[in-house]
């Protein structure tokens, strides 16, 4: 069988529940655009309500954090696949 066999897998482990959650604050390194064009776009990518862009990662629902984490998840694959269509990266992988 072939693709994420546990959520580890398919998110990227803690680490990445961590560096979305900063990122999502304001925090750390890399952070979200802070006028709210990031949270929006992964919001719209997840299903939410775009309001939610100025709630803090806490203040959302366990089960808005987890749309987010996969709507992350996916916006990473597309960029992937984008910037090899465009000339970067090292193209599609089957």
């Amino acid at each position: 069988m072939s693709g994420p066999q546990h959520i580890g897998e398919l998110i990227g482990g803690p680490d990445f529940i961590a560096r979305l959650a900063d990122a999502w604050d304001g925090k750390g390194a890399n952070v979200l655009a802070p006028g709210g064009d990031e949270h929006r776009a992964l919001l719209e990518l997840a299903r939410l309500p775009t309001p939610l862009f100025r709630a803090r990662w806490d203040e959302l629902r366990p089960q808005e954090r987890w749309a987010l984490m996969l709507a992350a998840r996916r916006a990473i694959e597309f960029g992937r696949q984008c910037a090899w269509m465009f000339g970067e990266g090292q193209g599609a992988r089957f």
